[in-house]
């Protein structure tokens, strides 16, 4: 997801307020248990997102009666994982290239 932050101002919100929305919407819930016959059974609320669809229509806020949608402020994609810096990711002795997984 990229964030494009004149549509943020454009819609007067910060960007903590849509890391809010993505995870309010994004978690699974318990709901309790109900005991029936002898048997237990859970209940819980699954809200997980699976797809980008889903991601892009999240809901952070609304202005005048129409909501503001993640798909408003973002360009919501399924690309590749960006990698965390983690130094030169080098071999003493060598140049840092390449990625050392541990």
């Amino acid at each position: 997801m990229v964030v494009e932050t004149d549509r943020l101002i454009k819609y007067r919100l910060t960007f903590e307020e849509l890391v809010e929305a993505l995870q309010a919407n994004n978690q699974n819930v318990g709901g309790g248990q109900i005991v029936r016959s002898g048997e237990s059974l859970l209940v819980h609320g699954v809200g997980l997102t699976t797809n980008v669809q889903e991601i892009a229509n999240i809901v952070i806020t609304s202005h005048d009666g129409t909501p503001v949608r993640v798909r408003d402020v973002a360009n919501v994609k399924e690309d590749h994982e960006i990698r965390p810096a983690r130094g030169d990711g080098g071999w003493p002795g060598r140049s840092g290239v390449g990625w050392v997984s541990c």
